[in-house]
């Protein structure tokens, strides 16, 4: 793993709490999920994937991946409403996209998602010195 991997897992990890208790796992109920390959999308539908298809619940879009729309369908399947944590988190099929979640790494970027209230509330300023440090522009 290289460092910025270590760094970048270093800020998510430092805000999993957060997550689960202030934020109320956000991020899983409002926009949309990308899924890039049959497993994400089998872990995710919980290997019901043409149901999910069926009803218009999930779309491919015009590169041929599938997404979810979290916010019609009331957010992912796999989050506990009532516990705000995720039910596939240690699947190694989750997808990538929630591994990365809200920081992304793409050449000398990382991109933080601002719809994430810890990246709003500056959670991650300290790891984002420490990024820079190494070359690599925050947007």
């Amino acid at each position: 793993m290289d460092e910025i991997d270590v760094i970048l897992n270093d800020a998510r990890n430092s805000i999993s709490s957060y997550c689960i208790n202030t934020c109320k796992a956000k991020c899983c109920k409002k926009g949309q999920l990308f899924l890039f390959s049959k497993d994400e999308l089998s872990a995710v539908t919980k290997n019901n994937t043409q149901k999910y298809i069926d009803s218009n619940n999930i779309k491919k879009n015009d590169y041929g991946n599938f997404y979810f729309d979290l916010e019609t369908n009331g957010g992912c399947p796999n989050l506990n409403l009532k516990t705000s944590m995720c039910n596939i988190h240690k699947n190694i099929n989750k997808p990538k996209i929630c591994s990365d979640f809200p920081l992304f790494k793409a050449k000398k970027f990382i991109v933080s998602a601002g719809t994430c209230p810890a990246v709003q509330n500056k959670m991650f300023e300290n790891h984002f010195k420490e990024v820079e440090k190494l070359g690599y522009k925050v947007i």
